[in-house]
């Protein structure tokens, strides 16, 4: 019997997981930060009867503090409505991170994706300003090799050098992190 629990709520910066395994008269207890390092915890009871009731005893009490079942990382058992529900999130962050717009749509969609996609936020925050970065640079380009009907053109390169900027300090943030101790549940 086991279980992969996460809990995500990117304004707060939370992006944790739990996972419990019963073996034998053993509960094997691992928590953390997405992407980072696990604590681990091994929970001798005995017998198999008592690891099963700690196991939901524990199960329960994280469920009540708001931790979802998951998965911790997408494979093959991942479900196919999972992964196109991923991906239709994924369409409405990438215009939100295009456009700056970080509103109540943003974090709802995002908080949902990382609940299908356990990854850490740094990364997550890397990827997203860099496809910002590459739409921009695309946006350039067209503008670039078209005959302007108005005569004001739209600063393109600006806003790709705010994206490639934030997405090194995001980048750098996630390493940074990676490279302290581990995070406590």
């Amino acid at each position: 019997m086991e279980i992969y629990l996460v809990f995500v709520d990117t304004i707060q910066n939370s992006n944790k997981f739990w996972s419990a395994i019963v073996e034998d008269g053993n509960l094997t207890v691992q928590w953390g930060r997405v992407g980072y390092q696990a604590q681990t915890k091994v929970h001798t009871l005995g017998n198999h009867q008592r690891a099963i009731a700690k196991f939901h005893n524990l199960v329960a009490e994280k469920k009540g503090k708001g931790y979802r079942e998951s998965q911790p990382e997408i494979d093959a058992s991942r479900s196919v409505a999972d992964i196109r529900r991923a991906i239709q999130l994924l369409n409405i962050i990438r215009p939100a991170v295009a456009l700056q717009n970080f509103g109540d749509t943003y974090i709802s969609a995002l908080n949902e994706y990382l609940k299908i996609v356990p990854t850490p936020l740094g990364i997550v925050s890397a990827m997203l300003f860099g496809i910002s970065a590459l739409g921009y640079w695309g946006l350039e380009i067209v503008e670039a090799n078209t005959i302007p009907i108005i005569e004001e053109r739209y600063d393109w390169q600006t806003q790709k050098h705010i994206c490639f900027g934030w997405m090194l300090v995001a980048f750098s943030s996630f390493l940074g992190s990676a490279s302290f101790g581990n995070e406590s549940h």
